[in-house]
């Protein structure tokens, strides 16, 4: 299953810059590795806001909570979660010109 998640930062504005640098960078790995494993298909700045907007692909909704949940910076992260289906368009596509 695909899910489009929104996701907003919340970061208490007197957290120190240090412990905001570690937790991006904690942050990044964390999602470079789910990249990695096929968890994170894309990632996108969502401009003119802090947040961003992914695609993720588990099994479950409850699979997608445990992630996000795991998250280094789960604390600080709100999220909405739209469930995907493939579009009519999508699907003629991937018939008339299949991957190799």
């Amino acid at each position: 299953m695909q899910f489009l998640v929104s996701i907003i930062p919340h970061i208490p504005p007197a957290t120190p810059k240090e412990q905001i640098a570690d937790l991006l960078t904690q942050e990044t790995d964390a999602a470079v590795d789910l990249m990695r494993r096929g968890i994170l298909k894309r990632i996108d700045r969502a401009v003119g806001r802090g947040g961003n907007y992914s695609v993720w692909e588990v099994d479950s909704l409850e699979q997608l909570d445990d992630v996000l949940n795991g998250l280094p910076m789960a604390p600080y992260l709100s999220y909405e979660v739209i469930p995907l289906r493939k579009h009519r368009v999508q699907i003629a596509y991937e018939t008339r010109f299949p991957k190799q």
